[in-house]
Parts: structure tokens; sequence; C-alpha cells
């Protein structure tokens, strides 16, 4: 009689994703932990989040030899302002790939933006659907606190030359054709800006772009929509650790952006001294954010979003609000109340989120409160795509051009995209 032959369950393929990640440093401090469910979007008419992006089958995969032989070409990538053998091997690489005929295959792409509390990178295919990720990174490095003092310093410029060397290793190892850095408020304000940039440039062979708020704020909406056009009036909101941007689309109108030098950080820096913070001191917080807020212009909007660590992360606070991806002032409310009452250590662990993040996240979550009592709204809903999706797309569509095209580009150029 023979032997029945048993069945082994089918082996699930990771993620590219998750395999990407895996050709970066697991020790490396300050890297921020990703879980299931960090990634939001805004609402299905907007583009899909970077996790639950959906995929029509009619769309022109990514070699999987790319993602699979990661941890591989990571360390193995030829980085410029090294040795001069390993220029000349990036020279030729770059020589052969323009001198190779053109490919219908979706080009790969990469974004990485320096704030004020990480240095986010993203690497992705850009094809007629849109911006498809293969690796989404973040560490964080905490440069707006070390511009308190006006610069950046040594120290914290050699934390960030480490960490821009192996996003460059990774994105090559996935194959980018272009990788693009943009610098945002910690730099608008350090005096040393210029030594970074250079410094960057000789370690990684990066142009580091220091972008002004409007910029800054254009990018955002053009991630959020993905380059289509928007019926309606449209307000998104982007917290960040330094400042905080606001850009708001009208029918009809020239885009209008506006940013204010307020942020999650600053503002902890400023006026929490404990942990969890005391009652007094979220009001103070709430004071704070209400005053910077009370000088943008008011204008009647029908759908607020709001992007960024602070909007994503408070998510994770209140479950229910992770379901349908909406702050209400009630909901903003009790996650005050939670962290008012929790050290930033449980709440990290409780809800899945870095220490040094939690920690900041009352005053994130007063300056959300503050944004819509200006704009007299209840809700607003909370994206996880943003800035890096935005050069990502405004690159392709202008090419080097992108920052002199922001202004005609963050109106969209794809069909309408919202209500």
């Amino acid at each position: 009689m023979r032997a029945r032959r048993r069945s082994r369950p089918a082996r699930s393929r990771p993620s590219g994703t998750r395999l990407a990640n895996r050709g970066l440093a697991r020790g490396d401090p300050g890297r921020e932990r990703r879980g299931s469910g960090e990634r939001w979007t805004a609402r299905c008419e907007l583009p899909r989040d970077r996790r639950g992006r959906s995929v029509r089958r009619d769309q022109p995969s990514v070699r999987r030899d790319r993602t699979r032989l990661f941890a591989l070409l990571v360390r193995r990538a030829p980085i410029a302002g090294g040795s001069r053998g390993s220029r000349g091997r990036a020279q030729s690489v770059r020589q052969s790939a323009r001198n190779r005929p053109a490919s219908r295959e979706p080009r790969v792409s990469a974004a990485i933006d320096c704030g004020s509390n990480s240095v986010h990178l993203l690497v992705a295919v850009v094809d007629e659907h849109g911006v498809r990720p293969l690796a989404d990174e973040s560490t964080f490095l905490g440069l707006g606190s070390a511009t308190t003092d006006g610069y950046l310093g040594s120290a914290a410029i050699e934390r960030l030359v480490a960490t821009l060397v192996g996003y460059a290793r990774a994105a090559q190892g996935l194959g980018a054709e272009r990788v693009r850095v943009v610098g945002t408020e910690p730099f608008r304000r350090a005096s040393d800006a210029g030594a970074a940039a250079q410094q960057v440039k000789r370690a990684a062979g990066l142009r580091l772009v220091v972008i002004d708020h409007d910029e800054e704020a254009f990018l955002t909406v053009i991630g959020v929509t993905g380059g289509r056009r928007v019926h309606g009036t449209l307000l998104v909101v982007d917290v960040g650790g330094g400042s905080t941007e606001l850009a708001v689309l009208r029918p009809e109108e020239p885009p209008r952006a506006q940013g204010i030098r307020v942020g999650s950080s600053q503002l902890t820096s400023q006026l929490v001294e404990h942990d969890p913070p005391a009652e007094g001191e979220i009001e103070a917080l709430r004071r704070k954010a209400r005053a910077a807020v009370s000088g943008v212009t008011r204008l009647p909007t029908s759908r607020l979003i709001a992007v960024g660590g602070s909007a994503t992360n408070l998510l994770r606070i209140l479950p229910l609000a992770g379901l349908d991806q909406v702050l209400t002032r009630a909901r903003l409310e009790e996650i005050m109340e939670t962290l008012a009452t929790e050290p930033a250590s449980l709440a990290a662990e409780r809800h899945n989120v870095s220490p040094a993040r939690a920690r900041m996240l009352p005053a994130g979550a007063a300056i959300l409160e503050a944004v819509l009592d200006r704009f007299g709204s209840d809700q607003l809903e909370v994206s996880d795509l943003g800035i890096r999706e935005g050069l990502i797309l405004a690159a392709s569509r202008a090419g080097d051009r992108w920052r002199q095209q922001l202004p005609s580009l963050v109106g969209g150029w794809g069909p309408p995209g919202h209500e």
C-alpha cells in the first residue's frame, strides 16, 4: 500500500517592503518600528496608503529578484565619496545605465525627507498607476532638537551622513535610478546647513535640497492626491517636529500654502517637563498651539486631511480611530486624557510607538485641535501619504525642474480624484 504523502502548507512570500527592510541594519539606534496598522490613508477617492494600496492585475510587476537580493545588494552597492575604485565603479555603472536601451519596465525612484524628528526613505516604482512602494524606512535622529542653538553641530551631521549613506545603498540596491533628498525645518534654521549638505554630497553622493514652507506643503499635497485634480476645497495639514505646514486647494484658484514655526518636538521641549505631562502643561500646549494657528488665513474647506508622524501615531492611541482613520474633536480629547496618565515608556509599549514619539504626541494633538478650531471643522482624516510620494511624483513629471513647476503641479495632472 502506497504511503500517503503529506501536503505541506504553502509558504507565504514576504512582501517587497519586508524584504527590503532586511537589508538595513536592525540595530540602528532610533530606528522606528512599523507595525501592521501604522499606515493609513485619506479616503478611497484618493490614492491608498503605502501598505494597503490595491494593485490591479494588469499592472506591470516589478522584477522580484530586486527585492529578493536586497540584503546582498545593499551591502555591495557603490557609494560616491568612497575609495577611488568605488567612485570609478559607480561612474561606470551610471554610464552603462545611460547607454542601455530604453525599457518598458517601470522606473524605480527614491525620495528621502530629512525632518525635525526623523529621516525617512521611500523607494518606489512609478508607473501609469502611481507610486508603488518597495521600501519604506524611518530613522529617528531628532535634528530639530540639535538646532535649538541655531546650528546642527558635528555630532548631528555625522548621524545624518551615516543614515543617508545607508539609505543610498538601500535605494541603489533596489535599482533606484535617482535618489532625491530634501531637508525641511531643521535645515531652514541651521546656519551650518550648507556644510551638512557638502558632507552628504561627499560621503553619499547625494544632493540635499533645502525646501521652503510652500514647497514642503505643495509636495505633501501632491503625495496625498497622487497628482490627481481635485474638486471641492481640500486642506492638507502636516504637523512636523519643528513646523506645521498647511496647504489649501480650491477650484479655479491658485493653491495657497502657509507654514508656522510650531511643531510637536519644539512645543514639547519648550513647555513639557513632566512625564506624563501635567494638566497645566497640557493646557499650555493648547494655548501655544491656538496662538500659533490663529495667524493662519481661514478659508471654508470641505475636507481636512492630516499627514505626518503626529497624526498617524495618534491613531494608535485610540484603536477605534484606526478603523476609519479619522480624528474627531472628541477622539483627540480622549487621546489627550490617555497620554496625560501614561508615561512615554508605557504609552510606547502599549500602543506600539517609539518612546521619543510618544512623548511628543500631546503637542501634536494640541496642534491638530487648534487646526480644527481655526477652520471650524469637527474632524480630519489621516493619511500616511505625503512629501516623499509627492517628491517622487513631481520629479517623475517635471524632472530636475520640479521645484520651478510645483505651483502648477500641485493642482494635479491626472483624472479627478476628490469629490
